[in-house]
């Protein structure tokens, strides 16, 4: 995966369930959200993170809402992690998936880790990237 805005979708890394072609979607390169989310672990382990995103995972793959996910660990320091979620829309993600029947078992599996978060935005593509 690069660091740009985008993800590339590759078939031998399934990201979730196949999408209706219709809406945004990352193969179709319409815009969508990306909501950063950094954690600074420093109550808890990365496994139990991993863990917990494992199980988070499946509720997010449910939701029509998300696009895609990827956690990551900091090479440099392994307490520092980030996630990516693509969502359809911000407005989608906290109207529509935030007030949805996925997000109470969603949160619940993460909800030990909030207190460790210390960025949580939403971005939008600028269209700069490049991937070899």
């Amino acid at each position: 995966m690069h660091v740009g805005a985008k993800a590339i979708v590759r078939p031998d890394i399934p990201f979730g369930r196949a999408r209706p072609s219709a809406g945004p979607s990352i193969a179709s390169g319409c815009s969508v959200t990306i909501e950063y989310v950094r954690y600074s672990l420093t109550k808890h382990s990365g496994d139990d993170l991993v863990a917990a995103y494992r199980t988070a995972g499946e509720h997010l793959r449910a939701s029509p809402e998300c696009l895609a996910f990827d956690l990551t660990r900091c090479e440099e320091d392994p307490g520092s992690y980030i996630l990516r979620i693509h969502w359809t829309s911000t407005a989608d993600h906290l109207q529509k998936f935030r007030k949805g029947p996925h997000f109470p078992p969603f949160f619940a599996a993460i909800k030990a880790f909030v207190d460790e978060i210390v960025e949580m935005r939403h971005y939008a593509d600028t269209g700069v990237e490049w991937l070899r």
